[in-house]
């Protein structure tokens, strides 16, 4: 069973959920964080476009490997994978929320809970527990501690249609340009009707095709193609200084909040994609994030993600009862510790479970399924 390991992504997805997980708790602690509001919607969903650019790559390369290797995509055993790595936190936490957090006193958020819950609470049974919590989003559904699993929602549609695409046509550069190209035109489709329409079904049909993403994946899968086919692009894009102006240009503009509007996810998306493919391939890398600790990070960065907001929950009583802790660097640390420890737990004695199901169903072992040793072994350096 053919083994592969890149290195360094586990520390980007550590990056990705610290990113989240800082900006939501700017959102609600404004007057704690020395920035605005615009600030945090801005950078907000950048460690989620990471997230989706990540996702994008190793999902596509994996697929190109087992293609080849084999000749085929075995359908059932991508979802079968996918379905035990992503739901049983998802349903937890959805099931949780709908039922068991939003009724514990103490995790009632005053003046939210009772209406953001109880509102349409049908309606958003059938999305959240049929996979449509973007749907949800979009229509400002919302219930307490779920706000996050939008994302989720967004990953499974693309896995939809992706195995099947990938199984069926050969030219897989064109295919992805393809979904990009035709995702980026029903986006600025919806952009313009939305703009010039006062109907409100319209603009959240324009909120829903924005918050899809499919070009991001795909513009991660370009790269895994790249890398897959070591195309002559690739000594371009592994040049310490194309790595050094990427680097630079992507802190920069984070860290300022810069906003390119409408094709904000596709920009930074584009600059993900680059440091994605030297972290993961090159061997002349500019600096390396793989080590013990953000490898462990990155391995719970899916807990991280889910269980943040219960734990920012938690941090507002502890201030409330502790006035002491209500600064931003005590309070985040806090929320930061405690959802780390809650994500290890989790992945420990819960996630580990079903991880280690996947097996069964793998041409190729890959991620979490590898033993430290094997890790040593793929990644000497």
């Amino acid at each position: 069973m053919k083994k592969i390991y890149f290195p360094n992504l586990n520390a980007l997805r550590f990056i990705a959920a610290f990113i989240v997980m800082f900006t939501h708790f700017g959102q609600l602690n404004l007057q704690l964080v020395n920035k605005g509001a615009d600030y945090y919607a801005t950078i907000g969903r950048l460690g989620v476009v990471l997230f989706f650019t990540l996702s994008g790559f190793l999902i596509t390369y994996l697929l190109l490997v087992e293609k080849t290797e084999t000749g085929t995509i075995k359908i059932r055993h991508f979802y079968m994978r996918r379905i035990l790595r992503i739901w049983p936190l998802y349903y937890l936490i959805i099931i949780g929320s709908l039922y068991v957090f939003n009724n514990i006193q103490y995790l009632q958020i005053p003046g939210v809970t009772a209406r953001a819950l109880h509102e349409n609470f049908v309606i958003k049974n059938v999305l959240y527990l049929g996979m449509l919590p973007n749907v949800a989003y979009a229509m400002g559904y919302l219930v307490p501690y779920t706000f996050q699993t939008w994302s989720i929602g967004v990953e499974e549609q693309f896995y939809l249609f992706w195995p099947f695409l990938f199984k069926r046509i050969n030219n897989s550069l064109k295919l992805l340009i393809t979904v990009a190209a035709t995702y980026l035109f029903i986006k600025i489709l919806f952009y313009l009707l939305a703009h010039y329409s006062k109907n409100g079904l319209m603009h959240v049909l324009d909120y829903f095709v924005n918050l899809l993403c499919f070009d991001s994946m795909a513009i991660g899968g370009i790269v895994a193609l790249l890398l897959f086919n070591q195309n002559r692009i690739i000594k371009v894009l592994f040049l310490k200084e194309v790595q050094l102006v990427v680097w630079l240009v992507s802190i920069l503009l984070i860290s300022m909040g810069v906003d390119f509007g409408l094709f904000q996810y596709e920009i930074y998306s584009i600059l993900f994609a680059l440091i994605i493919i030297n972290l993961a391939g090159n061997k002349n890398v500019l600096f390396t994030l793989d080590n013990t600790l953000l490898n462990y990070l990155g391995k719970i960065s899916y807990g991280l993600y889910m269980y943040h907001f219960i734990t920012m929950r938690v941090a507002d009583l502890m201030c409330y009862k502790y006035p002491v802790m209500n600064t931003a660097f005590i309070k985040f640390s806090f929320v930061l510790i405690v959802t780390i420890a809650i994500a290890s737990l989790s992945y420990e004695f819960f996630e580990k479970r079903f991880i280690n199901l996947k097996l069964k169903y793998s041409t190729i072992i890959t991620g979490d399924n590898l033993a430290p040793t094997e890790v040593l072994k793929l990644n000497p350096a």
